[in-house]
């Protein structure tokens, strides 16, 4: 079943949009945006869900296109873990909402901060049409030149941007010769998906990439073992109390005999 607290704050967002476009499900926005296809099955329960056909999820109704959304299934194949970002899941304020219950996932840039994943990618909700001056998804420069520039509009194709390189010249008044500069442009390459090599890379954590790293040890993992000693340890020491009041009880018991037998016997 989708995850009905995100569909209601789209719901919300569709109904304060322009009346001249309709939002599109979100979440096969987010799966398509990917280069993964989107279709849609029924659940056991009878339920139409939305299925993203990321690898090892095709026909998979356990895992709906809302939770991958979301990062409560899927997190290796997620926009996120594309990019080398670190991710967590989150609800209410930190996804932007008042509502506490709503989910989203958070990537966990390289700086420290934070974004919602649709928003970091820019994904463009809206249904339009070419010529609207809006370049949706679904429309490129190829089908429409009129919306669309000539730019890469996918990940794969993000790769492919040359270096940009730029010429320095200096004041005619000085003799310095003219140098020349090669500078990347920040979208030039996409960090590999290492998830999966066996290594933790520095990029990956127990929440990104289960595969390569484990959950760090905490105090929690050995509560069960501290309760198990607490307990013995109180049963050594109520043994323990018990065994000195007798040896003490019967000390004094037999102090208590050789009184009165030295009593009988004074003259």
């Amino acid at each position: 079943m989708k995850n009905k607290n995100s569909f209601f704050i789209w719901i919300i967002i569709a109904l304060v949009a322009s009346s001249a476009y309709a939002i599109k499900n979100p979440a096969a926005v987010y799966c398509q945006a990917l280069g993964y296809s989107y279709e849609t099955k029924t659940n056991d329960n009878g339920d139409e869900v939305g299925i993203c056909d990321f690898p090892g999820n095709t026909g998979n109704t356990d895992c709906d296109s809302w939770n991958y959304m979301n990062g409560k299934c899927g997190t290796d194949y997620s926009y996120c873990a594309k990019m080398g970002y670190r991710q967590k899941k989150a609800a209410g304020a930190e996804c932007g909402s008042e509502d506490l219950l709503a989910e989203c996932l958070l990537c966990i840039l390289p700086n420290g901060t934070t974004a919602e994943v649709t928003s970091l990618m820019n994904l463009n909700l809206q249904e339009g049409k070419c010529g609207d001056g809006a370049c949706v998804l679904g429309e490129t420069y190829e089908n429409c030149p009129q919306d669309c520039p000539a730019t890469p509009t996918t990940i794969e194709e993000v790769s492919t941007i040359p270096t940009e390189e730029t010429t320095t010249r200096p004041p005619e008044s000085t003799t310095v010769p003219e140098t020349t500069t090669t500078t990347e442009s920040p979208m030039t390459t996409v960090p590999q998906n290492l998830c999966g090599n066996g290594k933790c890379d520095a990029t990956e954590n127990a929440d990104s990439c289960s595969k390569d790293c484990a959950k760090p040890t905490g105090l929690s993992d050995y509560l069960p073992y501290i309760v198990i000693i607490a307990v013995l340890l109180s049963i050594l020491y109520v043994s323990k109390k018990k065994l000195d009041e007798k040896k003490i009880a019967k000390e004094k018991e037999e102090f208590e005999k050789w009184k009165q037998e030295k009593g009988g016997t004074t003259i």
